[in-house]
């Protein structure tokens, strides 16, 4: 599909690529990126409406309540055998006297996101939020594209492929598994890969964006450290420091430094376990699923071996350094290799690899489609075959999302979502590190056309990828 070339040669015939001008810097948010977001956030209120069981926004709307009614140093309380269980006297208050799903997951987040969702609950129903939230996720679904596509090819997103990898994204099961839920995973991912996308052109922006996503979900402040290796990112780093910074201060300001307290041996506390579910698809869990005995929905196991802790480390050392190694091959794309490569990273090494968590697929395989357009025809086959065969581990049968019956029978493979994660971190760094040559500095987007000049014939031949 044609689409403008999102580099130039030099005038004076270097074979330096220059960047496009800040006039032609590709928009994320788009005329028809605006209309088809505000579509696909009503269409998915719509389909879901009725078919949810969002005990994940529970225990955010159930935190919410308690601080309403004075009760916030009890918004932690859980069940240490049970992720998936709650706890305690004042949760089993909230549970009888409010319409909420079946059964509320325990709260972890940090103070501040209680105490955000709290005058909410004053104003909307539990049923209301949910579909507020449900449209707001299928909303940022396109954006979380149209941003994907910016990072890599620096141009606008083309409407066909738009519409074609935005269906396809919402038919994966980390999309379904986060929705069913009531996961807020749609919105922080396409905040962060917005985050990225803009960081070195609107540093504040981005900043105060990826800042207020690393407050929910924690992991994408791990890129700030990352951010002031690159002379253009720094600014955008120092934001969002300066933001994670002002609302964790916020949190400690209005929850008192004994909840702030109970926050992080919380942290501690799930970074010393493995919770074994079936949603959880890290290689922790997929290696003990069959260890617990007591009965829960999220057992937690407390004596991991070391070598099942060891080994996705040990993956992470090798995909970064892959990562790194395509990022001094590929200089002007070392940033977004680096930051995106090391926010996949992190997802993959954790012990804790939701199934919505996958949805971080998306941005990699666009990366590698982008990259790999300028192969040569068996090259770029064999990188359509493995991202192919990579896609089939994200979708049913392979993988089935949290509620279905079938979820751990028949074809379904608990390690379906590791081991695809994996593989597109390894096929993005090799599509990056393997491109020609001479595209080296900006690779246009799929089926572009870039323009070199001959100033000994003086005349403009044209080469297609």
């Amino acid at each position: 599909m044609p689409i403008p070339a999102p580099f130039t040669r030099s005038q004076s015939g270097a074979a330096g690529i220059t960047f496009r001008t800040d006039r032609e810097r590709p928009r994320i948010l788009s005329g028809y990126v605006l209309v088809l977001s505000v579509f696909a956030g009503l269409v998915n209120a719509l389909y879901w409406s009725g078919r949810q069981q969002p005990d994940d926004w529970s225990s955010l709307w159930i935190a919410g309540i308690l601080v309403n009614n004075g009760n916030s140093d009890h918004i932690y309380d859980f069940d240490p055998t049970d992720f998936a269980a709650w706890s305690g006297s004042a949760w089993q208050e909230v549970i009888v006297t409010n319409d909420l799903s079946a059964a509320p997951h325990p709260f972890v987040h940090i103070p501040g996101v209680a105490y955000a969702v709290a005058p909410f609950t004053d104003v909307l129903s539990f049923e209301a939020s949910v579909v507020w939230l449900t449209a707001l996720c299928g909303a940022c679904l396109p954006l979380l594209v149209s941003a994907s596509w910016a990072l890599w090819s620096r141009t606008t997103v083309p409407l066909p492929a738009l519409l074609a990898i935005t269906v396809a994204a919402w038919y994966a099961t980390a999309f379904q598994s986060g929705m069913w839920l009531g996961q807020t995973t749609p919105i922080i991912l396409c905040m962060t890969v917005c985050g990225i996308a803009y960081a070195r052109d609107r540093p504040v922006a981005a900043g105060i964006v990826l800042g207020l996503a690393g407050i929910v979900k924690l992991t994408p402040l791990g890129l700030i450290p990352l951010m002031l290796l690159f002379r253009h990112y720094r600014r955008g780093a120092a934001t969002a420091t300066a933001t994670a910074a002002f609302v964790a201060l916020a949190s400690l300001v209005v929850g008192g430094g004994g909840l702030f307290g109970t926050w992080i041996d919380r942290m501690r506390w799930l970074s010393a376990h493995v919770v074994v579910t079936g949603s959880n698809r890290s290689f922790a869990s997929a290696v003990l699923r069959d260890k617990p005995d007591n009965g829960g929905v999220a057992p937690v196991v407390d004596d991991v071996p070391l070598w099942v802790s060891v080994i996705p480390i040990l993956v992470a050392v090798v995909l970064f350094a892959a990562i790194v190694w395509a990022a001094w091959r590929q200089r002007r794309w070392a940033a977004p290799l680096v930051l995106m490569g090391a926010y996949a990273i992190a997802t993959m090494a954790s012990s804790l690899l939701w199934n919505h968590y996958l949805l971080v697929c998306v941005p990699l395989v666009i990366g590698i489609a982008v990259f790999s357009q300028h192969f040569e025809t068996r090259l770029r086959t064999v990188f359509m075959v493995l991202s192919v065969v990579a896609l089939l581990l994200l979708y049913p049968p392979l993988n089935e999302q949290v509620g279905a019956a079938q979820a751990e029978d028949g074809l379904a493979l608990p390690w379906a979502g590791f081991t695809a994660l994996v593989v597109f971190i390894g096929l993005l760094a090799a599509s990056a590190a393997a491109l020609p040559r001479a595209q080296r500095g900006s690779p246009p987007g799929p089926g572009s056309t870039a323009e070199t000049e001959h100033q000994s014939s003086g005349r403009h031949a044209k080469s297609t990828s």
